[in-house]
């Protein structure tokens, strides 16, 4: 995006104004950032009076991708990750425009696009180092998928016992629940009675209050 004024490339989104700001002649962009961002926008969100988080991080997304002239196919998989990390309590902490910024940063490299982390947190007036830190937070969460060889490298289950616990997360799976190390522990805790959240915890080096959240959110499947 170009300042209007002077043609700077230099321009930032100023969360005081809401709006984009020009670095070299001050210049501020009221309504510009959203003018270029609504039409790719749902029109269910763009008719609301009130944006919930989900609606503030799209469109954080949105003001990136028209800044770094970003295609919606990348912006589309931004979106699915994001459900992804909020599903798993990936993203508490972090303000949207972190949030945005962070997952953008991760799907551009999954695409082998070239990109500077600096650049959109300098845009966004974002620390740096938070949104990196986030990044490499999401990066460590793998996804499993061979649900019964994972199960069988632990000792503590017996045959039966994996066979309840894979039938769950193959429905879960089948609901595109991203399922992960701490998916699979809530649901075996739920599925067998032998074991108390403190078992499940030391066995998958979890704490009591990560394995409570994603029971709550297995259970809401």
């Amino acid at each position: 995006m170009l300042c209007q004024i002077c043609n700077s490339v230099d321009v930032y989104f100023s969360r005081i104004y809401n709006c984009s700001v020009c670095r070299t002649c001050e210049y501020i962009h009221i309504g510009k950032i959203f003018d270029n961002v609504a039409p790719f926008m749902p029109k269910k969100i763009r008719d609301k009076n009130r944006f919930d988080n989900k609606d503030r991080m799209f469109i954080s997304l949105n003001m990136l991708g028209a800044q770094f002239s970003i295609n919606q196919k990348i912006l589309d998989s931004c979106y699915v990750k994001y459900d992804s990390c909020l599903r798993h309590g990936l993203l508490s902490g972090y303000t949207d425009d972190e949030r945005a910024v962070s997952i953008l940063y991760i799907i551009m490299h999954s695409f082998n696009q070239k990109v500077i982390i600096r650049d959109y947190c300098k845009f966004m007036d974002l620390d740096f180092n938070r949104c990196l830190t986030l990044a490499k937070h999401i990066n460590k969460v793998i996804i499993i998928t061979n649900y019964e060889k994972y199960l069988e490298s632990f000792e503590s289950f017996e045959p039966n016992e994996i066979k309840y616990i894979v039938e769950r997360l193959d429905t879960l799976g089948m609901k595109n629940f991203t399922v992960t190390k701490n998916v699979i522990a809530a649901v075996a805790y739920d599925e067998l009675m032998s074991m108390t959240q403190r078992d499940i915890c030391d066995l998958f080096k979890l704490n009591i209050r990560t394995l409570k959240t994603m029971l709550k959110k297995v259970r809401e499947v």
